[in-house]
């Protein structure tokens, strides 16, 4: 699991609100689904191809999320 800090960092306009909903909450999770895992970004690491950085986050989850070991998603949330 990747988190927010508990003062993360903006780039942009984001309403206060919005930041409290946002801080110390998850960034990226790990779940087990039948015999894989599924990797769940709260953002699009490749939005917009802009940052190639972040391609990273994506690649390695596709090609690594077996590795991971991961909590099992409720029946209500499957």
């Amino acid at each position: 699991m990747a988190k927010y800090s508990s003062n993360p960092y903006i780039s942009g306009y984001v309403s206060k609100e919005n930041i409290s909903k946002i801080k110390d909450s998850a960034a990226i999770l790990v779940s087990s689904s039948g015999r894989g895992n599924v990797i769940l970004f709260s953002e699009d690491p490749v939005y917009r191809h802009y940052w190639h950085g972040t391609d990273r986050l994506l690649i390695n989850s596709v090609f690594f999320g077996n590795q991971l070991s991961g909590g099992r998603l409720s029946d209500a949330e499957e």
